[in-house]
């Protein structure tokens, strides 16, 4: 059985502010894959074959390791993840026990994510490395102006009391021209708001995509966002800029 371990969210990208506490880390199984192709499919693609051994099997074996080496009660199983408490200088951790998935084109190209189930019984599909390269290029193409304006618009976020998730606040803000993202960050918060504001208007707000470039941004899957909590940040916003202008 073989896995890789790595950051995703905040920390991994470099978005993160004072108030993050906790630490989002990726336990990816990758000796087997899940994907996307139909059933009538499945040898045309070289996916025929079952695997034994399932998702359900590795987030076990994840939970038990934590809870060997940290301990059982240091260990809460959530929802969507595993969460391990900090100790001392350590921050709290939320662990996501996934395997591999392969949202394939064609059979010979795919993009590559992430899939896991909440206990509820619920998919989620995600791609935290399409994500962040993304991220990167963006931030390169407009001059390393874009992780500092993540920075300040969740910051923004938090003082005008509003609980849009930053995951969906940060893809709501990839979907913004690069143009607008200028020397000075009031000049660019004024410009972004500002942009924001008309796609709202216009009603074209459903055609943002995900950072990772892979998924609608607004929908009713768990990886996407709600277009009226969306709404709202950006009057928030407005407000917020109205006041201290």
């Amino acid at each position: 059985m073989r896995y890789r371990v790595y950051l995703q969210g905040s920390y991994a990208n470099h978005t993160n502010i004072r108030g993050d506490s906790d630490v989002d880390i990726v336990f990816e199984g990758i000796s087997t894959f899940y994907h996307n192709v139909p059933d009538t499919l499945r040898l045309q693609y070289g996916v025929s074959v079952p695997a034994r051994y399932s998702w359900d099997h590795f987030r076990h074996e994840v939970k038990e390791a934590l809870q060997d080496y940290y301990g059982s009660s240091s260990v809460v199983d959530g929802n969507k993840c595993l969460s391990v408490a900090g100790k001392g200088n350590h921050l709290k951790a939320d662990v996501i026990p996934c395997n591999t998935y392969r949202s394939y084109q064609d059979p010979w190209n795919y993009a590559e994510g992430i899939v896991f189930w909440t206990r509820s019984g619920v998919r989620v599909v995600n791609f935290p490395k399409l994500h962040r390269e993304n991220g990167v290029r963006k931030n390169e193409a407009c001059s390393m102006r874009y992780k500092p304006s993540i920075r300040m618009f969740k910051n923004a976020r938090n003082r005008c009391k509003s609980s849009f998730p930053s995951y969906f606040l940060e893809c709501l803000l990839c979907n913004v021209p690069n143009t607008c993202l200028e020397r000075t960050l009031a000049s660019s918060y004024y410009r972004v708001v500002q942009y924001l504001v008309g796609v709202r208007d216009a009603d074209t707000l459903s055609t943002f995509v995900c950072q990772n470039d892979q998924q609608e941004l607004f929908g009713a899957n768990p990886y996407q966002a709600d277009l009226e909590s969306a709404g709202r940040v950006i009057r928030n916003l407005t407000d917020l800029w109205n006041q201290w202008s």
